[in-house]
């Protein structure tokens, strides 16, 4: 963000955005919530998701509050107030974790010491990678990566499209924002007293679910429903990622397991691309969300086919 305040030439702007901001965005979400499962057994769903929810409060709060500035100060000034604000809250928040807890003489929340010894061992790195179920995983990573990315890029376009304001048209990102709090810390909830794997189908079904409301979509008020199903099925999905690799895997690698595991959900970014090509060769999102149904589909069927194994069984 400091950077962003002095550029000149647009390459400047690729370089930092699209690779230092993409540097920091990865060196947030993956160590953080990797850390929060070593601190909790009882009710690690729960904490994940309200740890996640932080993105959906973020994304209400800092868009306007950027916008204030940019009208006050300019964008310039802006971008370095902002930057500076970074730095302060997130170096001093990074100095309170802890990595893990038996580092410090500690036991997870909910676990005894021989409880906290055990989820200090399994798999490593290698170890997960020559399993069917990462793959299947990494696989439903993918599939729900590109349906993600896809609507959030495109679902602003597809309302213009069917003749919705521009206006009304991004109220509808505000509103997946706004529920994906609630639906995060739900989610997380519902982890905890209904099982990984229930929950995943869940959540991966509402995705699919709000991928049939859009194909009948043409009016404000059924892309609001639309934009509710999906954000239970957007928050939800981003709570289930650790707790999944973490139950499957044990917590000892488990950072870079799920930095793995959400390159692949990243590696979904190909969603948007494709789902632009094809609006531009049938001049309609129809056939898009189709394919994006069907994405959803297989990342259903991954789902539906990992079972929960023992270390050393693959």
């Amino acid at each position: 963000y400091l950077l962003m305040s002095q550029v000149q030439m647009v390459w400047q702007v690729y370089i930092i955005f699209g690779i230092i901001a993409s540097i920091g965005v990865a060196g947030s979400w993956v160590p953080l919530l990797s850390t929060i499962a070593r601190w909790f057994v009882f009710r690690r769903g729960l904490m994940i998701g309200i740890a996640a929810a932080g993105i959906g409060a973020g994304t209400m709060i800092v868009p306007p509050l950027s916008s204030y500035l940019i009208t006050s100060l300019g964008w310039r000034t802006s971008y370095i107030t902002i930057g500076i604000a970074m730095l302060v809250l997130v170096i001093t928040s990074a100095q309170m974790l802890k990595n893990d807890p038996s580092r410090i003489g500690q036991t997870a929340l909910g676990s005894s010491r021989h409880q906290a010894d055990h989820s200090a061992t399994g798999f490593t790195l290698r170890e997960a990678l020559q399993t069917r179920q990462f793959w299947l995983l990494g696989a439903t990573f993918l599939f729900m990566g590109a349906c993600l990315y896809s609507v959030l890029v495109h679902i602003v376009p597809h309302a213009m499209d069917v003749g919705i304001s521009q206006v009304n048209a991004a109220t509808i990102i505000s509103v997946i924002g706004g529920v994906s709090i609630i639906s995060k810390v739900m989610a997380g909830s519902a982890v905890d007293r209904l099982g990984i794997g229930r929950v995943s189908v869940m959540v991966t079904s509402l995705m699919l679910i709000s991928l049939i409301i859009i194909q009948l979509s043409d009016a404000l008020w059924a892309l609001y429903i639309f934009a509710v199903i999906f954000a239970f099925g957007y928050g939800g999905f981003a709570v289930i990622q650790v707790p999944y690799l973490a139950e499957l895997f044990g917590l000892r690698y488990l950072g870079a397991i799920f930095g793995i595991a959400y390159f692949l959900l990243n590696a979904g970014a190909f969603g948007p691309f494709v789902v632009g090509k094809i609006f531009d060769a049938t001049s309609s999102y129809s056939w898009a969300f189709i394919f994006l149904a069907i994405l959803n589909v297989l990342a259903i069927l991954c789902v539906i086919g990992i079972k929960k194994f023992h270390h050393g069984q693959k």
